[in-house]
């Protein structure tokens, strides 16, 4: 059975912590939560040199990083169902990004949760704007 490690748990812990915490319980597969005190991405991008520390920290650590799980939902910048122009493209920039960090890490998986709408507007609306924003992304 394979068992992965989540720093989302760790949210109170340095990532290297997180880390040799996980290689300690032989815990070698990561779903890494991209949280701003841990690895930081946003809708412009992500420090090549805080890439270089992560890959570093990965293998001192002999981790696999298999999925990247972005922040997102209410109220992150993350919400597929967005609707309003310059937010749905930093929304796609940022997703974008972290599709692009899971190749940079090998990672096969980007965890996406289908958004939110407003509690006031056509629930359909947001479901539909979530369903284009993914084809988007898959592009």
């Amino acid at each position: 059975m394979k068992i992965s490690g989540m720093n989302s748990t760790y949210r109170f812990f340095t990532l290297e912590y997180f880390f040799k915490t996980m290689n300690d319980l032989e815990i070698n597969n990561i779903e890494l939560w991209t949280a701003p005190h841990h690895f930081f991405v946003d809708y412009q991008g992500y420090s090549n040199k805080d890439l270089m520390n992560l890959k570093e920290l990965i293998n001192k650590y002999k981790l696999n990083i298999h999925c990247i799980c972005p922040e997102q939902t209410n109220p992150k910048i993350g919400n597929l169902a967005i609707q309003e122009l310059e937010a749905h493209n930093r929304m796609i920039s940022y997703f974008k990004y972290q599709i692009n960090l899971a190749k940079e890490l090998e990672a096969s998986k980007v965890l996406i949760t289908a958004g939110w709408g407003y509690l006031d507007k056509n629930k359909f609306s947001f479901w539909n704007q979530s369903i284009q924003s993914m084809k988007e992304l898959c592009e």
